[in-house]
Protein backbone atom coordinates (compact mmCIF):
# COMPACT_ATOMS: atom_id res chain seq x y z
CA UNK A 1 0.00 0.00 0.00
CA UNK A 2 1.34 3.43 -1.01
CA UNK A 3 0.74 4.98 2.41
CA UNK A 4 2.65 2.54 4.61
CA UNK A 5 5.67 4.84 5.00
CA UNK A 6 3.63 7.92 5.93
CA UNK A 7 4.57 9.03 9.47
CA UNK A 8 1.83 7.85 11.83
CA UNK A 9 0.54 5.14 9.49
CA UNK A 10 0.74 2.55 12.28
CA UNK A 11 -1.78 4.65 14.21
CA UNK A 12 -4.38 4.48 11.43
CA UNK A 13 -7.26 2.32 12.67
CA UNK A 14 -9.63 2.88 9.75
CA UNK A 15 -8.89 3.55 6.07
CA UNK A 16 -11.74 4.04 3.59
CA UNK A 17 -11.50 5.22 -0.06
CA UNK A 18 -13.29 8.49 -0.91
CA UNK A 19 -14.64 8.56 -4.46
CA UNK A 20 -16.02 12.11 -4.68
CA UNK A 21 -14.24 14.62 -6.94
CA UNK A 22 -12.37 14.85 -10.21
CA UNK A 23 -8.81 15.76 -9.16
CA UNK A 24 -7.35 12.38 -10.11
CA UNK A 25 -5.80 11.92 -6.68
CA UNK A 26 -6.39 8.91 -4.46
CA UNK A 27 -8.38 10.01 -1.41
CA UNK A 28 -8.98 8.23 1.87
CA UNK A 29 -10.97 8.81 5.03
CA UNK A 30 -8.72 8.01 7.99
CA UNK A 31 -9.38 7.40 11.69
CA UNK A 32 -6.51 7.13 14.17
CA UNK A 33 -6.09 5.45 17.53
CA UNK A 34 -6.26 8.85 19.25
CA UNK A 35 -9.70 9.58 17.68
CA UNK A 36 -8.54 11.91 14.91
CA UNK A 37 -10.55 11.97 11.67
CA UNK A 38 -8.49 12.87 8.63
CA UNK A 39 -8.56 13.13 4.85
CA UNK A 40 -5.51 11.75 3.03
CA UNK A 41 -4.72 12.61 -0.60
CA UNK A 42 -2.07 10.73 -2.58
CA UNK A 43 -0.73 11.45 -6.08
CA UNK A 44 2.33 10.79 -8.25
CA UNK A 45 5.32 12.65 -6.80
CA UNK A 46 6.28 14.02 -10.22
CA UNK A 47 2.77 14.80 -11.45
CA UNK A 48 0.50 17.84 -11.29
CA UNK A 49 -0.32 17.11 -7.64
CA UNK A 50 3.26 16.20 -6.80
CA UNK A 51 5.50 17.18 -3.91
CA UNK A 52 6.12 20.81 -4.91
CA UNK A 53 2.42 21.38 -5.56
CA UNK A 54 1.47 19.93 -2.18
CA UNK A 55 4.16 21.93 -0.40
CA UNK A 56 2.83 25.16 -1.90
CA UNK A 57 -0.76 24.17 -1.07
CA UNK A 58 0.16 23.20 2.50
CA UNK A 59 1.93 26.51 3.10
CA UNK A 60 -1.00 28.57 1.77
CA UNK A 61 -3.54 26.54 3.76
CA UNK A 62 -1.56 27.20 6.95
CA UNK A 63 -2.01 30.93 6.34
CA UNK A 64 -5.77 30.47 6.05
CA UNK A 65 -5.95 28.18 9.09
CA UNK A 66 -4.23 30.90 11.12
CA UNK A 67 -7.34 33.06 10.56
CA UNK A 68 -9.30 30.58 12.71
CA UNK A 69 -11.90 30.08 9.99
CA UNK A 70 -13.68 26.75 9.93
CA UNK A 71 -11.91 24.63 7.33
CA UNK A 72 -10.11 21.34 6.73
CA UNK A 73 -6.95 22.36 8.61
CA UNK A 74 -3.66 21.16 7.08
CA UNK A 75 -1.96 18.45 9.16
CA UNK A 76 1.00 17.10 7.20
CA UNK A 77 2.46 16.58 3.72
CA UNK A 78 5.44 14.85 2.19
CA UNK A 79 6.58 11.88 0.14
CA UNK A 80 5.50 8.26 0.54
CA UNK A 81 5.56 5.02 -1.45
CA UNK A 82 9.38 5.12 -1.37
CA UNK A 83 9.39 8.60 -2.86
CA UNK A 84 7.13 7.72 -5.80
CA UNK A 85 4.06 9.47 -4.38
CA UNK A 86 3.23 12.70 -2.59
CA UNK A 87 0.65 12.98 0.17
CA UNK A 88 -1.35 15.65 1.96
CA UNK A 89 -3.28 15.11 5.19
CA UNK A 90 -5.98 17.53 6.33
CA UNK A 91 -8.59 17.52 9.07
CA UNK A 92 -11.81 15.76 8.13
CA UNK A 93 -14.76 18.17 8.27
CA UNK A 94 -17.84 16.66 9.86
CA UNK A 95 -21.36 17.27 8.57
CA UNK A 96 -23.24 17.33 5.28
CA UNK A 97 -22.06 18.98 2.11
CA UNK A 98 -24.15 22.09 1.50
CA UNK A 99 -24.91 21.25 -2.12
CA UNK A 100 -26.69 18.05 -1.08
CA UNK A 101 -28.99 19.68 1.51
CA UNK A 102 -29.49 23.26 0.36
CA UNK A 103 -32.83 22.55 -1.34
CA UNK A 104 -34.22 21.40 2.03
CA UNK A 105 -33.29 24.70 3.73
CA UNK A 106 -35.49 27.77 4.04
CA UNK A 107 -34.76 30.85 1.95
CA UNK A 108 -33.67 32.75 5.05
CA UNK A 109 -31.30 29.95 6.10
CA UNK A 110 -29.78 29.86 2.62
CA UNK A 111 -29.28 33.63 2.76
CA UNK A 112 -27.71 33.45 6.23
CA UNK A 113 -25.31 30.70 5.18
CA UNK A 114 -24.44 32.70 2.08
CA UNK A 115 -23.56 35.69 4.27
CA UNK A 116 -21.33 33.48 6.41
CA UNK A 117 -19.60 32.20 3.28
CA UNK A 118 -19.08 35.77 2.07
CA UNK A 119 -17.57 36.84 5.40
CA UNK A 120 -15.19 33.86 5.30
CA UNK A 121 -14.19 34.71 1.74
CA UNK A 122 -13.38 38.29 2.76
CA UNK A 123 -11.06 36.89 5.46
CA UNK A 124 -9.38 34.61 2.92
CA UNK A 125 -8.67 37.58 0.68
CA UNK A 126 -7.25 39.56 3.62
CA UNK A 127 -4.15 37.35 3.86
CA UNK A 128 -1.15 39.28 2.59
CA UNK A 129 0.60 37.82 -0.45
CA UNK A 130 4.23 36.92 0.11
CA UNK A 131 4.85 37.68 -3.55
CA UNK A 132 2.61 38.62 -6.45
CA UNK A 133 2.57 36.43 -9.58
CA UNK A 134 4.22 38.16 -12.50
CA UNK A 135 1.87 39.50 -15.19
CA UNK A 136 -1.21 37.75 -13.72
CA UNK A 137 -3.59 40.04 -15.62
CA UNK A 138 -1.93 39.49 -18.98
CA UNK A 139 -1.76 35.75 -18.39
CA UNK A 140 -5.44 35.63 -17.46
CA UNK A 141 -6.46 37.45 -20.63
CA UNK A 142 -4.24 35.21 -22.75
CA UNK A 143 -5.70 32.13 -21.05
CA UNK A 144 -9.26 33.38 -21.56
CA UNK A 145 -8.66 33.82 -25.28
CA UNK A 146 -7.37 30.25 -25.25
CA UNK A 147 -10.59 29.11 -23.56
CA UNK A 148 -12.68 30.88 -26.19
CA UNK A 149 -10.61 29.41 -29.03
CA UNK A 150 -10.90 25.88 -27.61
CA UNK A 151 -14.63 26.33 -27.04
CA UNK A 152 -15.15 27.35 -30.66
CA UNK A 153 -13.18 24.35 -31.93
CA UNK A 154 -14.45 21.52 -29.76
CA UNK A 155 -17.81 22.46 -28.30
CA UNK A 156 -19.71 23.60 -31.33
CA UNK A 157 -21.87 26.67 -31.09
CA UNK A 158 -24.16 27.18 -28.14
CA UNK A 159 -26.79 29.67 -29.20
CA UNK A 160 -25.86 33.10 -27.89
CA UNK A 161 -22.31 32.17 -26.91
CA UNK A 162 -20.96 34.77 -29.35
CA UNK A 163 -22.24 37.43 -26.97
CA UNK A 164 -19.83 36.12 -24.31
CA UNK A 165 -16.93 36.39 -26.76
CA UNK A 166 -17.91 39.98 -27.56
CA UNK A 167 -18.40 40.89 -23.90
CA UNK A 168 -14.93 39.66 -23.08
CA UNK A 169 -13.41 41.48 -26.04
CA UNK A 170 -15.06 44.75 -25.01
CA UNK A 171 -14.54 44.50 -21.24
CA UNK A 172 -11.31 42.65 -20.48
CA UNK A 173 -9.63 46.01 -19.81
CA UNK A 174 -11.60 46.12 -16.55
CA UNK A 175 -9.26 43.64 -14.89
CA UNK A 176 -6.01 45.38 -15.84
CA UNK A 177 -5.59 47.18 -12.52
CA UNK A 178 -7.43 44.77 -10.27
CA UNK A 179 -5.65 43.93 -6.97
CA UNK A 180 -4.37 40.41 -6.34
CA UNK A 181 -4.74 38.18 -3.29
CA UNK A 182 -4.74 34.55 -2.26
CA UNK A 183 -7.90 32.88 -3.62
CA UNK A 184 -9.74 29.62 -2.97
CA UNK A 185 -10.54 29.31 -6.70
CA UNK A 186 -13.37 26.78 -6.34
CA UNK A 187 -15.75 28.55 -3.97
CA UNK A 188 -19.21 27.04 -4.46
CA UNK A 189 -21.88 25.13 -2.53
CA UNK A 190 -20.24 21.77 -3.23
CA UNK A 191 -17.20 22.82 -1.21
CA UNK A 192 -18.91 23.76 2.04
CA UNK A 193 -19.75 21.42 4.89
CA UNK A 194 -22.55 22.15 7.36
CA UNK A 195 -22.25 20.75 10.87
CA UNK A 196 -25.15 19.90 13.18
CA UNK A 197 -24.87 23.35 14.82
CA UNK A 198 -24.94 25.07 11.40
CA UNK A 199 -21.23 25.85 11.39
CA UNK A 200 -19.99 26.41 7.84
CA UNK A 201 -16.63 24.83 6.94
CA UNK A 202 -14.69 25.36 3.69
CA UNK A 203 -13.17 22.28 2.05
CA UNK A 204 -11.30 21.30 -1.13
CA UNK A 205 -8.51 23.86 -1.29
CA UNK A 206 -6.64 22.05 -4.08
CA UNK A 207 -7.10 24.88 -6.58
CA UNK A 208 -6.14 27.74 -4.26
CA UNK A 209 -3.44 30.14 -5.32
CA UNK A 210 -3.12 33.82 -6.29
CA UNK A 211 -5.45 35.92 -8.40
CA UNK A 212 -8.05 38.66 -8.51
CA UNK A 213 -10.17 38.20 -5.36
CA UNK A 214 -13.35 38.86 -7.34
CA UNK A 215 -12.55 35.89 -9.56
CA UNK A 216 -13.49 33.69 -6.59
CA UNK A 217 -17.12 34.45 -7.44
CA UNK A 218 -16.71 32.80 -10.84
CA UNK A 219 -17.26 29.32 -9.37
CA UNK A 220 -20.97 30.08 -8.97
CA UNK A 221 -22.54 27.46 -11.22
CA UNK A 222 -26.27 27.35 -11.98
CA UNK A 223 -26.61 29.88 -9.17
CA UNK A 224 -30.18 30.72 -10.13
CA UNK A 225 -31.15 27.54 -8.27
CA UNK A 226 -29.86 29.08 -5.00
CA UNK A 227 -30.35 32.85 -5.42
CA UNK A 228 -30.75 33.50 -1.68
CA UNK A 229 -27.39 31.87 -0.96
CA UNK A 230 -25.56 33.75 -3.71
CA UNK A 231 -27.20 37.05 -2.74
CA UNK A 232 -26.06 36.47 0.85
CA UNK A 233 -22.59 35.53 -0.40
CA UNK A 234 -22.19 38.88 -2.17
CA UNK A 235 -23.59 40.94 0.70
CA UNK A 236 -21.62 39.04 3.33
CA UNK A 237 -18.43 39.67 1.39
CA UNK A 238 -19.01 43.41 1.02
CA UNK A 239 -20.90 43.98 4.27
CA UNK A 240 -23.79 45.31 2.20
CA UNK A 241 -24.36 46.19 -1.43
CA UNK A 242 -21.39 45.69 -3.78
CA UNK A 243 -19.89 48.50 -5.87
CA UNK A 244 -21.23 48.73 -9.43
CA UNK A 245 -17.88 47.72 -10.98
CA UNK A 246 -18.12 44.38 -9.17
CA UNK A 247 -20.93 43.28 -11.47
CA UNK A 248 -19.12 44.14 -14.70
CA UNK A 249 -15.98 42.31 -13.60
CA UNK A 250 -17.71 39.20 -12.27
CA UNK A 251 -19.88 38.95 -15.41
CA UNK A 252 -16.62 38.59 -17.32
CA UNK A 253 -15.17 36.01 -14.93
CA UNK A 254 -18.38 33.98 -14.62
CA UNK A 255 -19.02 33.77 -18.35
CA UNK A 256 -15.44 32.73 -19.18
CA UNK A 257 -15.56 30.13 -16.39
CA UNK A 258 -18.77 28.74 -17.89
CA UNK A 259 -17.05 28.26 -21.25
CA UNK A 260 -14.00 26.65 -19.63
CA UNK A 261 -16.23 24.16 -17.82
CA UNK A 262 -17.65 23.02 -21.17
CA UNK A 263 -14.09 22.55 -22.46
CA UNK A 264 -13.25 20.55 -19.31
CA UNK A 265 -16.37 18.41 -19.70
CA UNK A 266 -15.19 17.19 -23.11
CA UNK A 267 -13.04 14.78 -21.06
CA UNK A 268 -15.95 13.99 -18.69
CA UNK A 269 -18.95 13.37 -20.97
CA UNK A 270 -21.23 12.64 -18.01
CA UNK A 271 -20.86 16.32 -16.99
CA UNK A 272 -21.21 17.85 -20.46
CA UNK A 273 -24.97 18.36 -20.39
CA UNK A 274 -24.90 20.26 -17.08
CA UNK A 275 -21.94 22.38 -18.25
CA UNK A 276 -23.72 23.32 -21.48
CA UNK A 277 -26.78 24.19 -19.39
CA UNK A 278 -24.57 26.41 -17.25
CA UNK A 279 -23.57 28.43 -20.33
CA UNK A 280 -27.23 28.79 -21.29
CA UNK A 281 -28.11 29.81 -17.72
CA UNK A 282 -25.28 32.36 -17.69
CA UNK A 283 -26.69 33.97 -20.83
CA UNK A 284 -30.11 34.14 -19.15
CA UNK A 285 -28.70 35.64 -15.92
CA UNK A 286 -27.05 38.44 -17.88
CA UNK A 287 -29.74 38.91 -20.55
CA UNK A 288 -27.30 37.83 -23.25
CA UNK A 289 -24.56 39.91 -21.59
CA UNK A 290 -26.61 43.13 -21.81
CA UNK A 291 -27.08 43.51 -18.03
CA UNK A 292 -24.09 42.92 -15.72
CA UNK A 293 -26.33 42.44 -12.66
CA UNK A 294 -27.40 38.77 -12.81
CA UNK A 295 -31.01 37.74 -12.35
CA UNK A 296 -30.04 35.58 -9.36
CA UNK A 297 -29.15 38.67 -7.32
CA UNK A 298 -32.19 39.46 -5.15
CA UNK A 299 -31.65 43.18 -4.61
CA UNK A 300 -35.00 43.56 -2.83
CA UNK A 301 -34.55 40.62 -0.47
CA UNK A 302 -34.11 41.63 3.16
CA UNK A 303 -33.95 39.72 6.42
CA UNK A 304 -33.49 40.76 10.02
CA UNK A 305 -31.51 37.61 10.77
Amino acid sequence: MKMKDIPGYNNFTKIEPVKKGYSGQEKYYIETDDSLRLLLKIADADGYWGYESKKKLFDIMKKFAALKISMCDPIDFGLCNNGKSSYLIVKWCEGSDLESIITSLSETTRYTLGKKAGEILRKIHSVQLTEEPENWHGNYIKGAYGVISEFKKTSGRIEGSDTIFHYFENNNHLINNRPLSYVHNDYHTGNFMISKNDDLAVVDWDMCGCGDPWEDFSAINNADVFPHFTTGLVRGYFGGEPPSEFWNVTALYLSIRALSCVNWAMCYPESLESCVKNVNDTLIWYDNMKNPVPTWYLKDFNTNM
